[in-house]
């Protein structure tokens, strides 16, 4: 199966699969998340991040049984930012959750909750802009998550690709990210240490 992406392999490109499941694939459904098994399986030794795509899998009690599922096969459980909403179908940006210490994974969907919902399209659904406050609060956030989990990696996927959207974003959070890290990794000089009043 792994034939047609061999060369990706050979040069050492391959970073991870990502499997999105439907909407559809919910507890409630009677779907076991072992159902996933013969997947992980089959890609292995490669990485696989899994993106749930309803809500039930990631609140209340299930949460605690989805996320030790995930641990128990090295699994990368896909993080998202994603409008504020309890419709089904959208995950909650809430859950900080890093399941494989080898890789974390955050998917940036928008903040756009109609047309989330209501799209009719993908760039209907996707169609936001990152505001430079809310690029801010996801920076903290990678970071938060890089100094408490320390996961090898950490892959950030923009999926605002509405309008040039999504790369305006990975340029700016790169940027950010770079910045943050030099400043996290020099030492402290005289003049970074802040005026007493």
């Amino acid at each position: 199966m792994l034939r047609e992406i061999r060369p990706l392999i050979d040069a050492n490109k391959l970073g991870a699969f990502l499997l999105q499941l439907s909407p559809a694939f919910n507890p409630q459904n009677g779907n076991e998340l072992t159902e996933l098994n013969s997947i992980h399986d089959l890609l292995a030794p490669h990485q696989l991040a899994v993106e749930l795509r309803n809500r039930d899998w990631a609140t209340g009690e299930q949460l605690a049984a989805t996320l030790a599922y995930f641990k128990s096969r090295r699994l990368t459980f896909v993080m998202v930012d994603a409008p504020q909403s309890d419709h089904f179908t959208v995950m909650p940006g809430t859950v900080n959750a890093v399941t494989n210490r080898k890789l974390a994974y955050l998917r940036l969907h928008g903040r756009n909750a109609d047309g989330y919902v209501k799209g009719r399209t993908v760039a209907d659904r996707f169609n936001h802009d990152y505001t430079k406050p809310e690029l801010e609060q996801i920076k903290e956030r990678v970071c938060e998550v890089a100094e408490k989990e320390k996961p090898d990696e950490i892959h950030i996927a923009a999926n605002n690709n509405r309008s040039g959207y999504a790369p305006r974003t990975a340029e700016w959070l790169t940027a950010a990210l770079i910045a943050s890290s030099e400043r996290r990794a020099r030492p402290p000089r005289e003049m970074d240490l802040p005026l007493g009043t």
